[in-house]
């Protein structure tokens, strides 16, 4: 089996993330067109890669937008194979954590915010817009001896102002749930009731 087989059976594995297997395919397709694209990796340039540039391109972009399927549920497959990549049973999983910044022209897109540039000087600190993400690698060491890791990326989220927004807010929500819950039991509210009536 070669190189393209062997993606093309882990790419197979996200049979079960799609609820459709239209949708399936068309994010296989457009996985291998970000592959083979040349210069900027969109959207656009992975559908022109794959020989669709003079079709209606709306089903590509709501498989990117609209349908409901959940991006984190990609990287199962590296999650599955793990066990055979390690060295052996009881060996720990390391992983390197790391932020990007993808740079953005427009100051209204969701999660857009002011960052340093990481191509400006050490000696003048340059701003730009963009969006910021953390992704997450696992570090896999190879068998047959000591060699550099290779790292495997499972995770890549959004960490920027909205994100955080996001998830303060369902902090929040959970907090004031719990505290609900607290109130409502029965105890507190006959011990409220007492207290009400030994002041009146």
């Amino acid at each position: 089996m070669n190189l393209l087989e062997t993606f093309d059976a882990l790419l197979a594995s996200w049979q079960a993330v799609f609820s459709q297997q239209r949708m399936f395919e068309r994010a296989r397709r457009l996985t291998f067109g970000l592959l083979s694209c040349l210069r900027l990796h969109l959207t656009s340039t992975a559908i022109c890669a794959s020989g669709r540039q003079f079709v209606d391109w709306s089903a590509d972009y709501r498989l990117c937008s609209r349908s409901p399927w959940e991006p984190q549920r990609l990287f199962d497959p590296i999650f599955d194979h793990l066990p055979s990549l390690l060295a052996s049973p009881t060996a720990p999983v390391i992983a390197a954590l790391d932020d990007t910044l993808c740079k953005k022209t427009g100051r209204h897109i969701p999660g857009v915010s002011m960052a340093r540039d990481p191509l400006s000087p050490p000696f003048h600190v340059n701003l730009c817009y963009g969006l910021r993400f953390l992704q997450l690698s696992i570090l896999v060491s190879p068998h047959a001896g000591p060699g550099p890791a290779r790292a495997l990326p499972v995770r890549f989220t959004p960490a920027g102002p909205q994100a955080e927004k996001e998830r303060f807010g369902r902090a929040l929500a959970s907090l004031s749930a719990a505290e609900e819950a607290t109130n409502s039991a029965p105890g507190r509210r006959a011990g409220h009731g007492q207290r009400a009536a030994e002041s009146g």
